[in-house]
């Protein structure tokens, strides 16, 4: 039996690792033995996910990190590789662009363990970002590539990536494998049994520094979005980050967000666990986020989206019409926003595989030992 270690840091990733963990239970080939490094360690963010989701918790809990971004990566990176040094892995599984995944690229790499990435080769072609600083550098230290989208797999055949055979993997030597998305699996087998029927509200999510932390910018910018909500005739159910809610009540705007709050079009909500997320997302006319991986959800869920961000790393949604690119620009969302509402979007296209991503990626994990 090979033993694979999953590190997950953060609530996508945890939702991310549930397919492939329904598919490893019954194997008797492969263990898996999980360690969340609590990059988000709030009960709301994570500590639900695991009973939610029906998988078990995780076999290690690592110390949270805190710090800024290096700070977390050097403190997740020596916390691993001592894990790493017990548990004696035979591959470990990385998943997404988040400073775990990365910490978790950089200590087995270090350790010559070799790595699986799921979601690999997206690009936003921003290296302001974190995150894609933190995709690029787990890519170039996988051994086995695991890509959702054709655009992906094209993306590492340019970077250089050309093994096409597992038995053949080496870290100086990754294969790409296009599996599809994991997401496209978790959100077939949770939206079992959602009611389908649309009511007349826009789903808003906002967690990323360059739209929440700075307060002075954020208020004007709900309550821009409240009047263009409202001019639509929807109401606006906010689900607000941790993040979102500390920027707002330690500022000197603090009353008036207060006074926003009362409004009965504006609607606010904890954090939702994922199958609450996925009715939320049935259930909306319109989905306003800057979310990587919401924005695609919407997508399964046959729900039109306007990304709140410069660019997206899922650019087949914004080139077939699933979703637009909108930032914080007032006039796009208002105008994008009514031609959703007006017309919908095109039917759907398998542009992420055909929910058995989970499957594909265990076969060709067992193909690499073989």
């Amino acid at each position: 039996m090979k033993k694979i270690v999953t590190v997950v840091g953060a609530r996508p990733q945890i939702i991310k690792s549930a397919a492939l963990t329904r598919a490893i239970e019954n194997d008797s080939f492969l263990q898996e033995i999980k360690i969340h490094t609590q990059q988000h360690s709030s009960e709301s963010m994570s500590g639900q996910l695991f009973s939610d989701l029906k998988i078990k918790l995780p076999d290690v809990l690592l110390e949270a990190p805190s710090g800024n971004s290096i700070e977390q990566i050097a403190h997740m990176s020596m916390s691993l590789q001592k894990a790493f040094q017990q548990l004696a892995p035979d591959m470990v599984v990385l998943y997404g662009d988040t400073n775990s995944t990365l910490a978790g690229a950089i200590a087995a790499a270090h350790m010559h363990i070799p790595i699986a990435h799921v979601e690999a080769g997206l690009r936003s072609f921003n290296r302001q970002m974190p995150e894609e600083i933190n995709r690029v550098t787990t890519d170039h230290l996988s051994t086995l590539l695991y890509t959702p989208t054709t655009f992906a797999t094209q993306q590492l055949h340019k970077e250089g990536f050309q093994n096409t055979s597992e038995k053949l993997a080496t870290a100086a030597n990754p294969v790409v494998i296009e599996c599809g998305d994991v997401m496209l699996d978790n959100a077939l087998y949770y939206s079992n049994g959602i009611a389908k029927e649309r009511e007349k509200y826009i789903f808003l999510t906002l967690h990323r520094p360059s739209n929440v932390d700075n307060p002075e910018f954020l208020l004007p910018f709900l309550q821009e979005l409240l009047q263009i909500s409202a001019g639509l005739g929807m109401e606006l159910h906010f689900a607000i980050h941790p993040r979102t809610t500390i920027s707002l009540e330690k500022s000197d705007l603090k009353d008036e967000w207060e006074r926003l709050k009362l409004n009965s079009n504006f609607i606010l909500f904890p954090p939702f666990n994922y199958t609450e997320t996925l009715g939320k997302l049935t259930q909306a006319s319109l989905v306003w986020t800057d979310s990587g991986g919401l924005c695609k959800e919407a997508f399964y869920m046959g729900t039109p989206c306007l990304i709140l961000r410069s660019e997206t790393e899922w650019t087949e949604l914004v080139e077939h019409g699933y979703a637009k690119v909108v930032h914080n620009d007032l006039e796009k969302i208002k105008t994008e926003s009514s031609n959703f509402l007006e017309s919908g979007i095109p039917d759907s296209l398998p542009l992420y595989g055909n929910g058995h991503a989970a499957e594909l990626i265990l076969s060709s994990i067992k193909s690499f030992f073989a």
